[in-house]
């Protein structure tokens, strides 16, 4: 990628863009995909939010004890500070952070639910009910895309945007969840909501022994349709064009849901979660129609 100008005479720092996205090409393959098909501005600026979600991320499965992970938490809330602060730490997302934030402001409080979001999984608290999910949904996924449309120049949080994002934010984040139902139950957690594992009976014991058991396909059925809910109302809304090429993480959860649908929402055929080569094409074709 060659340096992109910038609103005054400087570059951005090609390298730290080249390690975002080399950080997101490796572990984020949805969101990679949709950078791949931006325009060459809208690219880098969510290469760079996307390798900061991905840090934050990545943290849980990177430390053995939950008070080691808060204290890496910690780290990224004080150096989100500095960036804030003018004084960003040499660190490859941060320094590309700070120079997207000098063109773009972008609100604070975006990021810091973000984290406070990823600190809650250190509890291993299974959410009460579909609500409780959407929430910490809305808090991961649906404020990434907040920044994502400031750094675009559009308002996140009034009008149609808010509720386009909402809806967007919560149907990506809950396909995600449920496709990835299998990988969490290996470390004995889940997010599936507890009322939903009481009405479709599904025993976390045989979950976390990954057995299969009819009460999950179910309960993967239900989390789907109410991913799919979100999907559809946001369809239904006006969609500014700078906002297309976050948007289109949607696309790929429809066909997410999709393939999980063909399979009766099995998880234990791995064709319900595998990913598709025709995904790249499916967001090529929907930027060259002007869609999501």
């Amino acid at each position: 990628m060659t340096p992109r100008k910038t609103n005054g005479d400087k570059t951005n720092d090609d390298s730290g863009i080249e390690y975002c996205l080399a950080q997101i090409r490796r572990y984020d393959r949805d969101r990679t995909l949709t950078v791949l098909a931006a325009p060459r501005a809208a690219a880098a600026d969510l290469a760079v939010l996307y390798a900061f979600n991905l840090e934050i991320t990545l943290v849980r499965d990177s430390v053995t004890e939950p008070m080691l992970g808060r204290i890496r938490l910690q780290w990224w809330r004080e150096a989100l500070a500095e960036v804030y602060a003018g004084r960003p730490r040499r660190h490859a997302v941060l320094e590309s952070l700070a120079a997207l934030h000098a063109r773009a402001p972008l609100s604070r409080q975006h990021f810091e639910r973000l984290i406070d979001a990823r600190e809650t999984e250190f509890d291993e608290v299974i959410p009460a009910d579909l609500a409780a999910l959407e929430s910490y949904a809305d808090a991961t996924s649906g404020d990434l895309l907040r920044l994502a449309a400031e750094a675009a120049g559009i308002d996140p949080v009034s009008g149609d945007a808010a509720t386009l994002i909402r809806h967007v934010g919560i149907g990506f984040s809950l396909t995600g969840i449920a496709r990835a139902t299998l990988y969490l139950a290996r470390r004995r957690h889940t997010l599936l909501p507890q009322s939903l594992l009481a009405k479709h009976g599904v025993s976390l014991d045989r979950l976390y022994e990954l057995k299969p058991q009819p009460g999950l396909n179910a309960a993967i059925a239900e989390l789907a349709a109410a991913a799919r809910g979100h999907l559809d109302a946001a369809r239904r809304l006006p969609a500014p064009s700078p906002l297309l090429p976050a948007l289109r993480i949607g696309t790929l959860a429809r066909a997410h849901l999709a393939r999980l649908r063909h399979r009766d929402h099995d998880l234990f055929d791995p064709r319900s979660i595998e990913a598709s080569p025709r995904d790249i094409w499916r967001i090529a074709g929907k930027r060259l129609i002007g869609s999501w």
